[in-house]
């Protein structure tokens, strides 16, 4: 019926074999063309200031449901999200989507294997999220380096 929610939107898994968070508010954002569901705005994982004094939040359902699901390199590094947040070497602006900043810090493993970490926060005025703040962690990845493409916002010195 038109209105309704899938299960998989409603937050409920009908295989049960994922552990699902019970969604108090979803949220969707626009990237390209296409609309997708964001994040469940019940549980902060973390809340952050920027350099530039920009209030930021993960929420579990974020890092649980996407970051660590889609991104397993990142598993158990929510403190590198953060602290790439807190402490970037440089801030862009998001090619695509104009409301969104991409947050770049250089990060060295144990290994010796030198990657980025990247955080992607989405900041818009209209959008409030249970949390009183600027903005919110929509992804987070490792690339091997920062796109030369975006447009630097802020840069450390």
């Amino acid at each position: 019926m038109a209105g309704e929610m899938t299960d998989k939107e409603d937050g409920r898994d009908p295989e049960g074999d994922h552990a699902m968070v019970e969604p108090i508010t979803m949220l969707h954002y626009p990237i390209g063309t296409q609309w997708h569901q964001s994040v469940d705005t019940s549980d902060p994982a973390f809340v952050c200031w920027d350099p530039l004094h920009r209030e930021i939040v993960l929420t579990t359902f974020q890092w649980e449901s996407h970051i660590e699901a889609t991104h397993p390199a990142l598993s158990g590094m929510m403190n590198h999200v953060e602290m790439t947040i807190r402490y970037p070497e440089l801030i862009t602006t998001d090619q695509k989507v104009s409301e969104r900043r991409g947050y770049y810090l250089d990060h060295v493993f144990s290994n010796g294997q030198r990657y980025w970490i990247k955080v992607v926060v989405h900041f818009d005025e209209t959008v409030k999220l249970n949390y009183d703040v600027d903005g919110f962690v929509v992804t987070s990845f490792m690339p091997v380096q920062p796109h030369r493409k975006e447009k630097r916002e802020w840069i450390r010195h």
